[in-house]
């Protein structure tokens, strides 16, 4: 690999602790949050990587940004799709709020694209092919979404770009980062002349700032197999202006006007899924994913080819990674016994200190540890927030965190214990039967 990457090394945050997270380096920065690679551990010397993605320190308290970062989170969370990378947990330790998402070791289109122009080579036909496909895939079951119970929840990417698609080192697709997703529907602008998404990429009705639905993201992914097909970014120019002049009324060339090896039936879905006016795009994704297959043939690579395609150009990733990782399933019985407290049982230190007791039969449950009042003070407002806030309905239900709430129900009995009470208010009253009698 050539310094151009990122390289996942021991760094200043290496070995901090955020709760039950071991950070091991840093992995990169966004304008509004920082993501690390940590371990995440448990009993019996169980680990596994994870990323953790948290605000940055300056807009730690902004309510604004919360928002948005509980939104991808609320969103995410909620969907599982082998091309899309999970999201585990939403976790506070402290004043810091974080994500816990799916370490997916691999590179993005972006290092692809980086590492054939390194060894000056086309990128494969066939490996685009496939990223895109599965990628096309990863959108149809977001935009037809259904929370668990069974509701429509269609979610809309907005966001679709190289950067946020990622080819594993086993050769799968992975489709990242839903930061700035929305349910179909919602308004996209967010401030008056702005909107969100990657220059370059959006649909014209996203630059518009229109009402989206899936087919936005369905153009945005094929501006991305265009510049895959071609080597060469579509409506980049030297002016934002001139960029977004372009994507509105520029003409496009087809694919095969840069690369011969790209066949007319290639050219015909790609210049369908780039049609301007979205009524004349694929109408789902996965027609988009199905026209992708049948166009390519015999051209399009399985998981093998392009595991093998990204272990031969990321040989250095593969070290770093092994260098901080190891063996990420490897559990020592022997460091486990001989780290154990003396006198006691490492079997039974493996059991949850909750789920044990004493002599006296009393449970050992260690205190929680409790955010600050400041966070709370923040979560309260941003994860309960008003009902109507459309940040917070994104996915209603479907939030990893939740407080409990603090309504006047909280006093309210429990039906077992109402009954309990009544089963001994009986005895009693009959006792005091059996009292008078006898006088």
């Amino acid at each position: 690999m050539n310094a151009a990457f990122a390289v996942l090394a021991k760094d200043a945050f290496t070995g901090k602790q955020f709760g039950r997270f071991e950070v091991l380096c840093k992995l990169g920065e966004g304008g509004m949050s920082e993501v690390f690679l940590a371990w995440q551990k448990s009993v019996g010397g169980f680990r596994r990587p994870v990323v953790l993605k948290r605000i940055l320190e300056s807009i730690r308290h902004d309510k604004a940004f919360l928002r948005m970062f509980v939104q991808e989170a609320k969103i995410t969370s909620g969907l599982s799709h082998g091309n899309i990378a999970s999201l585990y947990d939403l976790a506070h330790e402290g004043d810091e709020l974080f994500m816990v998402m799916e370490f997916v070791p691999g590179a993005t289109l972006v290092e692809v694209a980086k590492a054939c122009a390194i060894a000056r080579q086309e990128i494969p036909i066939g490996l685009s092919l496939a990223a895109v496909r599965d990628t096309a895939l990863a959108l149809h079951y977001a935009h037809h979404f259904k929370d668990a119970t069974g509701r429509s929840r269609p979610v809309i990417h907005r966001d679709i770009a190289e950067k946020n698609i990622m080819v594993s080192l086993d050769g799968s697709t992975k489709l990242l980062d839903f930061g700035i997703a929305r349910q179909e529907g919602r308004n996209n602008m967010t401030q008056v002349g702005m909107v969100k998404g990657t220059a370059g990429y959006m649909s014209p009705e996203q630059v518009r700032g229109e009402t989206l639905d899936g087919r936005t993201d369905i153009f945005s992914l094929g501006v991305v197999l265009h510049e895959c097909l071609t080597g060469h970014r579509l409506f980049r120019r030297d002016t934002r202006v001139d960029e977004v002049h372009a994507l509105l009324t520029d003409p496009i060339p087809a694919p095969s006007q840069r690369n011969r090896k790209v066949p007319m039936e290639l050219d015909a879905v790609v210049l369908k899924a780039l049609s301007r006016d979205r009524e004349h795009r694929f109408p789902t994704a996965r027609e988009l994913a199905v026209a992708v297959e049948q166009a390519a043939g015999a051209q399009i690579w399985d998981a093998e080819r392009c595991a093998a395609f990204v272990q031969q150009h990321f040989v250095d990733r593969q070290a770093q990674i092994l260098s901080l990782l190891g063996d990420p399933g490897r559990t020592d019985l022997g460091d486990l016994l001989e780290n154990s407290n003396p006198g006691t049982d490492p079997v039974v230190e493996l059991i949850p200190s909750r789920e044990r007791k004493t002599t006296n039969q009393r449970k050992l449950t260690p205190e929680p540890d409790e955010p600050s009042s400041a966070t709370l003070a923040v979560l309260d407002e941003t994860i309960i927030g008003d009902e109507n806030d459309e940040l917070e309905t994104q996915l209603e239900g479907t939030s990893p965190i939740r407080r409990a709430p603090t309504s006047g129900a909280q006093a309210q009995l429990n039906p077992a214990m109402l009954a309990i009470g009544g089963t001994a208010g009986v005895v009693v009253a009959l006792l005091l039967l059996m009292v008078l009698s006898r006088c």
